[in-house]
């Protein structure tokens, strides 16, 4: 249960959380009332939480509740009449912390996903770059054992017994490590851009999960990847050369052999500039028919593939080919709208509904415009830069405060360009995508990578040799609207539980029609479980298969 304590000035503590809690797909309802709070084995509470912001019996109720038994989860906690229940004597709020590493050797099972030296470490920002970066609150324990502290020495993370039960107190706020990196403004804190295994935001993630499958047994959570496999990799490649059209066809041909899909992001440059010639043209118009053919996803790449996007007017939603004057004039809704009416028009049963800017520019009011266009799936952040390898709703536009959209955001990992992948370096670069894809899969995380077809040669022999070994594993490989399906599909769904000896029952909010194949949960049990049913709306069960995985089980709709 959300314990909503925030008012108009922080609300987006508690929007953070949903978004976490959505994001790790686990189960939750928003109460601003405490005694409702209460009656739940785990209590996440969200605010900035001062002496004045709970009534004296209503800190008692929370005293009591984990007194109890239960859980409760919190941070910038400010009152000190809360601290003997989090077991701390003290604070000092601070913006010159730089990271807050973690001390995963006490064993406690909340930080069990945090397994790699990246795991253990959350950037909050660059100090070579900001004198100042996001608001954090630095704790003295008392009774509490620390788990991760600030580079000042302060508390950055710990857990108090409390009677028989248990509190967590973070000085991370769910603004500043969910939403803020979640829109690209995160003080440059990632490691590295590109290529690289930077898990600063997912460490709240998993720890949050970690925390729910610590406390609630059986732990039952919407699973990340379709038909309960290890990870999902996602292929792109970005068509913005005279060469790439050309070119797709030997990497189309390649993923028909391995009975994959790719999405192939087009840029509909019907104008020549200083830059390169019109080369969105006939002849490349078929090659990309015959992409499709061969099973690609045909996306979006804008029309004039500008390094200057994000300094684009949003402009009129009513613009079209004709009226269109990219060299001009160029705006958002013109390289969103255009390369759309372009593609739908020249590529056979086209619905373009997939997304990428040029140099992965990421206008303010992007989304915004692509969802008034049509579109349902971007793919322009990159995964190091927000320090995410989930997918998410992205906001509608890029400020706190703003509505999540429709838009499914799928950040990239890898990226071939920029000279980073080489013919003579082409077996360690493999060998570090894998490396990386494996952390991901622990985490059930997924990998996206972005592949320009300029060159085929070694690329191409790159992605077959990712396939080849990745083929063996039981991981998911497809495009971005397939996957994007999936998430928006899980996205809608909300479900009750309920336990008969040791069958547990999953009841969905949608109809079994309205479920895709794939959509399915993991399950954390103590071996209590034995059988699974999923029901859909109406009380039908759906068809459903099984995986087990060490410690968890995967069911999911066939």
């Amino acid at each position: 249960m959300v314990l909503d304590l925030t008012t108009k000035d922080d609300q987006t503590e508690r929007i953070g959380l949903e978004k976490a809690l959505r994001i790790m797909g686990m189960p939750y309802d928003v109460t601003k009332k405490v005694d409702e709070a209460c009656r739940y084995k785990i209590v996440y509470m969200v605010g900035q939480i001062t002496n004045n912001r709970l009534k004296a019996s209503e800190r008692e109720a929370l005293y009591r509740a984990v007194e109890a038994g239960g859980a409760l989860v919190a941070n910038t906690v400010k009152g000190n009449t809360l601290f003997s229940l989090f077991g701390v004597s003290g604070f000092k709020e601070s913006r010159q912390r730089f990271k807050a590493t973690i001390d995963p050797s006490g064993g406690e099972s909340f930080l069990k996903y945090l397994n790699r030296q990246k795991e253990i470490v959350i950037p909050l920002g660059n100090r070579n770059l900001y004198d100042t970066v996001i608001w954090t609150t630095g704790y003295t324990v008392s009774t509490a054992k620390p788990v991760a502290g600030f580079d000042d020495g302060s508390t950055a993370l710990c857990y108090n017994y409390y009677g028989e039960g248990t509190t967590y107190l973070w000085g991370i706020g769910y603004t500043q490590s969910i939403l803020i990196p979640l829109i690209g403004q995160d003080y440059e804190a990632q490691r590295k851009w590109i290529n690289s295994f930077e898990p600063g935001t997912d460490i709240i993630l998993l720890t949050t999960r970690a925390i729910y499958e610590e406390i609630i047994d059986p732990a039952v959570y919407l699973y990340t990847i379709p038909f309960g496999q290890e990870s999902a990799f996602i292929i792109t490649h970005d068509n913005d050369a005279q060469s790439s059209f050309k070119n797709s066809l030997e990497f189309a041909e390649l993923e028909k052999r391995f009975g994959v899909r790719a999405t192939y992001f087009n840029t509909t440059k019907y104008i020549p500039d200083e830059m390169d010639i019109a080369y969105y043209a006939p002849d490349n118009i078929t090659y990309l028919n015959q992409v499709k053919e061969l099973g690609g996803e045909i996306g979006s790449h804008t029309v004039i593939h500008s390094q200057n996007i994000a300094s684009f007017p949003l402009g009129n939603p009513g613009i079209t080919r004709e009226s269109y004057e990219p060299l001009k004039n160029p705006t958002i809704f013109g390289e969103v709208k255009v390369s759309k009416e372009l593609l739908d028009k020249d590529i056979r049963g086209q619905n373009t509904v997939s997304f990428r800017s040029g140099y992965l520019g990421f206008p303010r009011e992007l989304i915004y415009a692509l969802q008034k266009s049509g579109y349902r799936y971007d793919s322009d952040f990159s995964g190091n830069d927000i320090m995410c390898n989930f997918p998410f709703m992205a906001f509608s536009e890029r400020n706190l405060g703003s509505k999540e959209s429709k838009i499914v955001e799928i950040p990239v990992i890898f990226d071939g360009s920029m000279d980073q992948l080489r013919q003579d370096n082409l077996h360690q670069m493999i060998a570090e995508w894998l490396r990386i894809i494996e952390f991901n899969a622990e985490n059930e995380a997924i990998s996206c990578i972005l592949l320009h077809p300029n060159v085929a040669s070694f690329k191409l022999k790159a992605e077959e040799m990712l396939l080849e070994e990745l083929s063996k594993r039981d991981i998911w490989i497809g495009c971005i609207s397939d996957f994007g399906e999936f998430w928006a599909n899980r996205q809608l769904i909300q479900f009750e539980l309920e336990i008969f000896g040791d069958e547990l029952r999953i009841t969905l909010n949608l109809h079994e029609k309205d479920v895709l194949p794939g959509i399915g949960f993991a399950i954390n049990s103590s071996n209590r479980i034995s059988r699974v049913t999923i029901l859909d709306s109406e009380g039908s069960m759906i068809p459903t298969s099984t995986k087990r995985r060490k410690d968890k089980i995967y069911v999911y709709k066939k």
